[in-house]
Formats: structure tokens, sequence, C-alpha cells
């Protein structure tokens, strides 16, 4: 298992480097297939619990709501579509509950839960880029979850005893969580000081600045990996999908991303807004 996960992360890194060097409506393609394919897996886990979404019309409300974030960030324009797409889903439901009853009600606050969840976190995710030093921010956020949870991993393998939450991720420790925090932080402080020697960063954050905004950020992405878990668990399987051997599907991938873009995106607009 971790010879594949290693074999695929040594694949995948080189050319999502590459995507966000790039920017662009290449970043902006390959960003929408990734949270497509993550909300395909999303409606397939409520599909296999006897609920059905509308597909299609969560699907678009995704592209739609992470393309006028990634555009327009979360200003009014953005808020109007999610607005109609609240109301698009609703009445697609109310619809076909009037044609055949069902669990329309429940199925349309799952459709809405992923193009909220998946839509508008990933579009803060992608909007990321957009900033000033964009490509700085973007992989701040990147570095700090892939060290994290690689720090999580190997610490809780070795020294983990303390369950944080049995029975969503059983996994899962303090310890593991400590690592986390340990490793996560050092790597934003190292990849900050990388970066002012190359002229990406800000001049001035500051390393410490870059450790700090580490900490904040492991404190707590976690959480996004612990909800994913708890949509799997209550749909009784183990990955969201398939596609990445080692790994699972794209949502499994991505869950901690969803909350590390829109936390460092808001931070960096309120707390920075001469930087961002």
């Amino acid at each position: 298992m971790l010879r594949q996960r290693v074999f695929v992360a040594a694949v995948l890194l080189p050319l999502g480097l590459a995507v966000l060097w790039v920017g662009g409506w290449v970043f902006w393609f390959v960003g929408q297939g990734m949270l497509l394919l993550a909300a395909h897996e999303y409606l397939k886990l409520w599909e296999h619990q006897g609920w059905h979404p509308a597909r299609g019309a969560s699907l678009a409300g995704v592209a739609a709501l992470s393309t006028a974030l990634y555009v327009w960030g979360p200003d009014a324009r953005a808020w109007a579509v999610l607005v109609a797409w609240v109301m698009l889903l609703l009445a697609w439901h109310v619809v076909r509950y009037e044609r055949s009853g069902g669990q329309e009600a429940s199925a349309f606050v799952a459709a809405l839960g992923g193009v909220v969840y998946l839509g508008g976190l990933g579009g803060l995710l992608l909007a990321l880029r957009n900033l000033p030093h964009g490509w700085f921010w973007m992989l701040l956020a990147l570095f700090t979850v892939w060290s994290g949870d690689s720090g999580a991993y190997f610490v809780g393998t070795a020294w983990g005893r303390h369950r944080m939450s049995p029975r969503v991720s059983p996994k899962k420790s303090w310890e593991g969580f400590a690592g986390h925090l340990v490793s996560g932080t050092l790597a934003a402080g190292l990849w900050t000081w990388l970066a002012q020697q190359w002229g990406w960063a800000p001049p001035a954050f500051s390393p410490l600045a870059g450790m700090a905004t580490g900490l904040y950020l492991s404190l707590l992405t976690p959480l996004g990996d612990l909800g994913q878990s708890l949509f799997k668990r209550q749909a009784g399987v183990k990955d969201s999908g398939h596609l990445l051997p080692g790994h699972g599907g794209v949502f499994d991938r991505i869950d901690s991303w969803l909350w590390a873009g829109p936390l460092l995106y808001g931070l960096v607009r309120l707390l920075f807004p001469d930087l961002g």
C-alpha cells in the first residue's frame, strides 16, 4: 500500500506543480476536473444509501459556483450563482417528489451540500491561485497539508495510542495529530524561506509568519479529513473511489485541501490585504 501511494504521488506531484506554475485556463481546467470527479464520488456515497441527488444539476452547480469564485472571488456575483443553484435544485426535487414521491427533501439537502462543499470550498481553493503571489499561497497550503498528512501517518503508525475519533476514523490518533502539527508548521516555514530566496514570496511575509500560518492550517485542516471519513462511514465504504491506487478516490485526496484553500484565502484577504 505504501509503495503504491509513493508511486502515484511521485507521478502526480510534478504534473500538479507544472499545472500550478502555468496557472490560467490550464489550472482552471485541471482544477475543475478534480472537483467534478470528487463531486461524482460524493454523489455516489449518497446513492449508495438510497438517496438520489439531482446528479446533472449538482455537477453543473459545482462547476458554476467554483468557476464564479475562481473568476470573481466571493463577491455578489458568486453569491448570485449560489442562490440560483439553491432555487434550481429545490425546484428539481419538488417536481420529482410530485411525480414519484420518495426521499426528495433529503436528496435536495445532499445535492445542495455537494454544491456548497465542493463548489464553494473548492472554488475558494482555486481562487487562491488568482491572488497576487498566488503560486506561493497555493503551495503554502498544499505543502502544509502534504507534510502534515505525512507527519501524522508516520508518527501515528509508530506511536499512535490514543484514538482521536474511533468511530469516524479508527486509525487517527492524537499522537498522529501532534505529528501533523509539527510537520505542517515546519514545512510552511521552510517553504516560505525557500520562496523568499527565489523571489516568489511577498517580501513582508517572513518564515515566522509562514510557520504561524502553517500552524493555523494544521490545526484546522484535519477536520476536512474527518468530515470526509464521516461521509464514507455512513455510506459503509472504505474509500470514495478507486481512481488513484493506494489513495482511493479524488475526494479522498482533496478532503483537507478543500479546507486549506478557503482558510488561507480568508486569512490572506482579511489579515494581509497588502500581501494578497
